[in-house]
């Protein structure tokens, strides 16, 4: 293998905001009556956490980025992360991040770590199948399969990389990892071709492929 292309999602990757996240989540769901719920239960039904409120999604993500704005606890950088996306660059691969994050907070975020220097393609406000995202981006960059990885902190994220055909890497730095699991089991059920602790790790591995 010689790596070339290192897709990568952002939160529980880059960034770590989950605190922020599950906050201004709760937040919303005050407005709607809805009982807030705990970072597990968040975590567990992630991908489902508004079905419940109303039917207007577009004022749902207008609300949570209003709260996410106020909210007390502002994310951070997953130590490490920042400086294996440089190296990783410095070696010349390409990187591409993309996230359902809001572009706007992902773009003052990628400022503040100082990593938006480092990233050739950073795509927010997705809300798409992300396998087919991944394959989007297999086409505009035309690197063989097997010469690109992904990696992601969820099971959504390693079955989304094996739809796609490309390797699969977990961090148990997010939202399905260490700190709300209490191990990498959850990470487990998605098979993925390999996991390791953070991006940190990552480069570790990957630096004797390029």
């Amino acid at each position: 293998m010689n790596l070339e292309l290192l897709i990568s999602d952002w939160s529980g990757v880059i960034s770590r905001d989950i605190d922020t996240v599950v906050w201004a989540k709760n937040e919303v769901r005050k407005l709607y009556g809805a009982k807030p719920l705990t970072k597990k239960e968040f975590c567990d039904g992630y991908a489902n956490f508004e079905v419940d409120l109303v039917e207007d999604k577009e004022l749902l993500w207008k609300q949570y980025k209003e709260f996410f704005k106020k909210a007390p606890i502002h994310p951070t950088t997953i130590p490490g992360s920042v400086q294996a996306i440089k190296s990783f660059h410095d070696k010349g691969v390409k990187v591409v991040v993309f996230s359902s994050h809001p572009q706007e907070f992902l773009d003052q975020e990628a400022k503040e770590y100082c990593v938006d220097q480092y990233i050739d393609l950073l795509q927010g406000s997705v809300n798409l199948d992300k396998s087919k995202v991944i394959e989007g981006f297999v086409d505009q960059f035309k690197f063989p399969k097997e010469n690109i990885i992904y990696v992601g902190d969820t099971t959504v994220d390693i079955e989304a990389a094996k739809k796609a055909g490309v390797t699969a890497v977990a961090v148990t730095s997010g939202y399905h990892g260490e700190e709300i699991y209490g191990g990498y089991y959850k990470l487990e059920e998605a098979v993925p071709d390999l996991v390791v602790s953070d991006m940190a790790d990552v480069f570790m591995i990957y630096r004797f492929m390029l």
